[in-house]
């Protein structure tokens, strides 16, 4: 599968010697446009997160 899944062009990619050479070039536009559609979205000012989100393997007892 990862043979047919291209983001950018490796012939554009520069030498990691280069200055500007960028580490993330096969994902980038990938990343920009990730970044671009979650700027769309208004932050909340109070984030909360339920006990039910987050998963644990610790056990509890209740007696």
């Amino acid at each position: 599968m990862r043979k047919f899944l291209h983001f950018n062009d490796n012939t554009t990619m520069m030498s990691t010697e280069h200055p500007d050479h960028d580490r993330l070039h096969k994902v980038r536009p990938l990343l920009t446009e990730i970044n671009k559609r979650f700027s769309l979205n208004p932050l909340e000012r109070h984030l909360f997160i339920d006990e039910q989100l987050c998963s644990s393997k610790s056990r509890q007892d209740f007696h």
